[in-house]
């Protein structure tokens, strides 16, 4: 057996059944080496694997809405949301967004559509793209929804510990949020 790397140690140690299941040409072994220790892992592992790291936090989200009654439903990729959940008269738009490592400040995002290498890019969402953004704290297992304006936004550290005791305040507080401000513009009453 070749020299290992502190991290396949570890994860050999760590899941050893799963290590001797993906033989080395396995394409699963590649995203194991790579995530295994998650979220203890390299940069650039995080980098190799940003789709899944991506598809982890969609999971998440259908996860935490699934548990509570609400049926997300995914659309295709490419479009300005990730999914659509149904509430009453109405059909709500969510963009998932995914962070893995918190910065001083708290997770933060960075709200934009396409990726790097996209022969697009990256470029601003605009406004109508989607009502709702999730903001997945991987490592915590917790989504803070807002409808919040910008770019730029942050799910402070201190904010992990309410979002874990109650999963669906901050989509309440959004969801009434989206509808003040829809009655505003149209100059209503909020209704749902």
């Amino acid at each position: 057996m070749s020299q290992l790397s502190p991290q396949i140690a570890v994860l050999t140690s760590a899941y050893p059944t799963l290590h001797r299941l993906l033989d080395d040409s396995d394409l699963l072994h590649d995203a194991l080496h790579d995530l295994g220790a998650y979220p203890n892992v390299a940069s650039d592992a995080v980098c190799r694997r940003a789709r899944l790291i991506g598809l982890a936090g969609e999971a998440l989200v259908d996860s935490l809405l699934l548990r509570h009654g609400l049926h997300p439903s995914p659309l295709p990729d490419g479009a300005s949301a990730d999914r659509l959940i149904p509430l009453g008269q109405r059909t709500v738009r969510i963009q998932i967004k995914t962070r893995t490592h918190p910065g001083p400040r708290g997770y933060a995002f960075r709200m934009r559509k396409g990726y790097r290498g996209n022969p697009l890019g990256t470029r601003a969402y605009e406004v109508g793209d989607f009502d709702i953004a999730a903001l997945v704290a991987l490592p915590a297992n917790v989504v803070f929804f807002t409808c919040a304006p910008g770019i730029n936004l942050t799910v402070p550290l201190n904010a992990i510990p309410e979002l874990a005791a109650r999963p669906l305040a901050s989509l309440d507080l959004a969801l009434q949020a989206l509808i003040e401000r829809e009655a505003m513009q149209t100059g209503g009453e909020p209704s749902l």
